[in-house]
């Protein structure tokens, strides 16, 4: 992770703290600013020349948001929504290229990591194409839960929303996921209980690079 401690104190200080509501849409990186996530997650959803979503990223704190639009040269293909409330360190893209972007060894990390949401956005467009939503809603769980075992949703058809699925599949899967020992549903989260058992839906369908 890259450390916000890399501007200097005199100069946080005086940066603008911004609060969005769970569901806001977010814009940086097109407005001349960098987001650091200090609070709550961020949903950034990647888009398909159709239009339609395939492939969503969770954003935690500790992360910039609108890395992708500085860093491709103006290529905005994700869509940030605050998915709990949120607060948000808005640091001019000045200061952000003076003490961080300055440095040639987090360049590279930078773009690694976005080259990773766009790798990964690739791997899920074709898992979807060729696997179906059994397959792609295996995918989803698996990167949600990369860094805890816990999915939090706004309601039981969020994801069904991102999977493109009705309610009937969406609980559909859901069933078949408990059944098998694989998840645990609860009011307002999907609880991984095995992530090791979601590979084997989507494995034969990815992309390789």
């Amino acid at each position: 992770m890259i450390e916000i401690s890399r501007i200097p104190e005199e100069i946080r200080k005086k940066l603008i703290k911004k609060k969005f509501n769970r569901g806001e849409l977010i814009s940086y990186g097109s407005n001349g600013k960098i987001g650091y996530l200090l609070k709550g997650e961020a949903l950034g959803t990647k888009y398909h020349e159709d239009q339609r979503t395939v492939f969503p990223k969770l954003l935690r704190e500790g992360e910039f948001l609108g890395m992708s639009f500085l860093l491709l040269d103006g290529d905005l293909d994700f869509e940030l929504e605050a998915r709990t409330d949120i607060e948000v360190l808005e640091i001019p893209e000045s200061i952000f290229e003076r003490y961080i972007l300055s440095d040639l060894n987090i360049q590279i990390k930078l773009l690694k990591k976005v080259n990773s949401y766009l790798l990964q956005g690739t791997r899920a467009f074709f898992i979807r194409i060729q696997g179906g939503t059994k397959a792609y809603f295996a995918y989803v769980l698996y990167l949600f839960s990369e860094h805890e075992d816990v999915v939090y949703l706004k309601n039981y058809t969020e994801i069904s929303d991102v999977i493109f699925s009705n309610k009937t599949m969406f609980y559909r899967l859901v069933k078949e996921f408990e059944e098998r020992n694989i998840i645990e549903k609860t009011r307002t989260t999907l609880i991984i209980k095995n992530r090791k058992l979601l590979e084997p839906y989507f494995e034969e369908y990815i992309y390789k690079v």
